[in-house]
């Protein structure tokens, strides 16, 4: 999941860059971009391999600040689903801040994980403020 953040960082940080002002409220749509990583299932300790489809939505409002959300669907080769994922961010000429919840089930057992995290971009430097990926539920019978 470090990976995905690390990819949608980049993508934003272009997008805010590349993007024109918006004419009108409605948010300019990117995607949807596809990862595919390996990561470790935090209630097994089994390694499996993430496919995350993100899509993004920006709007550049008034001073140029950049405000953007993602939506995101996801599977894993262990089983899990994602059955909410959700980023936002907000960047002006000082700083990018970005934020992620991610909820995965397990649809044959219920057993569920949770990948948050925070963060902020400023100048060249990168800064995790919160990473966790955790097992939220235990299997139900």
């Amino acid at each position: 999941m470090r990976r995905s953040l690390t990819l949608l960082v980049t993508v934003v940080v272009l997008i805010g860059l590349m993007a024109a002002p918006a004419a009108a409220d409605e948010p300019t749509v990117f995607g949807p971009f596809t990862d595919v990583f390996p990561d470790t299932d935090p209630c097994t300790g089994f390694e499996m391999l993430v496919t995350i489809n993100v899509t993004l939505y920006d709007h550049i409002g008034h001073n140029n600040n950049f405000v953007g959300r993602a939506d995101k669907t996801g599977t894993t080769s262990s089983g899990y689903v994602m059955v909410g994922g959700h980023d936002n961010f907000q960047a002006n000429n000082n700083v990018v801040i970005g934020s992620f919840k991610d909820v995965w089930r397990d649809p044959d057992d219920g057993t569920k994980i949770q990948a948050t995290g925070k963060f902020r971009i400023a100048g060249n430097s990168m800064f995790i403020d919160e990473f966790n990926l955790r097992c939220v539920g235990a299997p139900t019978i």
